[in-house]
């Protein structure tokens, strides 16, 4: 049996997806008051409609050992997929305490319950990052550094519980994404970015990063669970591409002008204060704060040599994930 934290989630509905296609019985968790509209949708268009109802969705609350304990009987396989992501300052504590606690809190059930492999889902965030432009790859050391998140902090002190679990004796393997492209909720993740570019974007940003297709992403990890790869994490990258070229694709794809200003370090400093005001009066958390800005403008290149020579794996052009996810943005908003 496998079981899947944060399957209504972005990730984790097209990871369902993919194992879906298996024999194996898959529960998933989620909590009393979850939508799964998402997830239907995301499953009507890989056109596996009938396969939804072969997930099981268990409600657990992740705060109770015990109530982990008894939803993982009967589990060989945990894909740990769930986790809180923001980037404005109210929500950080909340966020780290939440994520950290929840995988100490699985890999300790998972432990205790005898889990043949554990999946956890990271970041490349996690690896941490400096202001100057650098090369990642899966054996970068965390180093406190002002520029990273607190998303990624939260993310490395997660990976911190996962290998203490490995040296207890759970088998694990840790991947860690770079910006994950795909259909997804539009107020959530990269759906913004299509949202931001939908409704006008005017300046852009120098830095670069690592990206790749969502249904990339659960393909790896399925295949490393497959190969029982324990004790190894792998920077899941298609391509490194900077902000600009990816926003101008975006454009392009939805028929929107692109944006023709490079938003220096001043400039930007104007651009966090009015979305702070203009969240004031909207309620709405704003789109850019510090740490989105100052992600924008990181060079970074994260190097994906471990698993493409691991799976002999051909990645999804970003080109071709943008193509795909603009097409579905343009049919679910007809009139824009």
């Amino acid at each position: 049996m496998i079981f899947v934290t944060g399957g209504s989630g972005f990730l984790g509905a097209h990871l369902l997806v993919q194992l879906s296609q298996s024999d194996k019985k898959i529960v998933a968790a989620k909590r009393v008051t979850t939508d799964l509209s998402y997830v239907r949708r995301v499953f009507s268009i890989a056109n596996a409609t009938d396969r939804f109802e072969k997930i099981e969705w268990k409600n657990v609350d992740f705060f109770d050992t015990y109530v982990i304990e008894d939803a993982l009987e009967g589990v060989e396989e945990i894909y740990h997929c769930a986790s809180e992501v923001s980037f404005h300052p109210k929500h950080h504590n909340r966020m780290i305490n939440n994520n950290v606690t929840i995988t100490a809190n699985l890999a300790n059930a998972a432990l205790y319950c005898a889990i043949k492999k554990f999946m956890h889902v990271s970041s490349i965030a996690a690896l941490g990052r400096s202001a100057q432009p650098e090369i990642i790859d899966e054996t970068r050391i965390w180093k406190t550094d002002p520029v990273n998140t607190k998303y990624g902090l939260s993310k490395y002190k997660s990976e911190m519980e996962v290998w203490r679990a490995f040296e207890e004796g759970l088998p694990v393997i840790i991947v860690n994404p770079a910006v994950i492209l795909g259909y997804c909720p539009w107020n959530e993740g990269s759906g913004k970015m299509f949202e931001r570019v939908n409704n006008g974007m005017t300046y852009y940003t120098n830095g670069y990063t690592g990206w790749v297709d969502v249904k990339d992403v659960a393909k790896c990890m399925i295949e490393l669970m497959n190969k029982n790869t324990f004790g190894h994490r792998y920077v899941i990258s298609a391509e490194t591409k900077k902000f600009k070229e990816v926003f101008e694709s975006i454009a392009e794809r939805l028929d929107r002008p692109k944006a023709t200003k490079s938003a220096n370090m001043k400039l930007a400093g104007w651009l966090v204060l009015a979305e702070k005001w203009k969240s004031k009066f909207t309620n709405a958390l704003p789109l850019i704060t510090k740490e989105t800005l100052r992600n924008a403008t990181l060079e970074c290149e994260y190097v994906n040599d471990k698993v493409k020579k691991e799976l002999n794996f051909e990645f999804t052009s970003i080109e071709t994930s943008i193509a795909e996810t603009a097409a579905l943005f343009k049919k679910e908003h007809p009139t824009t």
